[in-house]
């Protein structure tokens, strides 16, 4: 019998837990998707209500460059750690 990568009881092994890296790089990579098929699409939502006009991208590339700008300041500190680092002096008189 070949074994097929799944455990004895027929179940796929369990995935990885992701570290909050992965996650942070995850999340930016679907951020910039989503900029790039707002940006690609020529459906612009325009509605006016009185005096007022919007159009409904324009609100959603605002959060999503929000998003990203975020996102990518989380990444920078998680790269770089927390910059504490636990030092002990211990004073001796020689």
């Amino acid at each position: 019998m070949v074994n097929s990568g799944r455990r004895p009881c027929g179940r796929p092994p369990p995935e990885r837990p992701k570290s909050r890296l992965e996650e942070l790089r995850e999340d930016l990579w679907l951020a910039r998707a989503k900029l790039r098929r707002i940006l690609m699409s020529d459906d612009v939502v325009q509605y006016s209500v009185g005096s007022r006009n919007a159009r409904r991208n324009e609100v959603q590339l605002e959060q999503l460059r929000k998003l990203i700008k975020d996102l990518q300041d989380e990444i920078a500190v998680e790269e770089r750690g927390s910059g504490m680092v636990a030092v002990a002096v211990v004073p001796r008189d020689w």
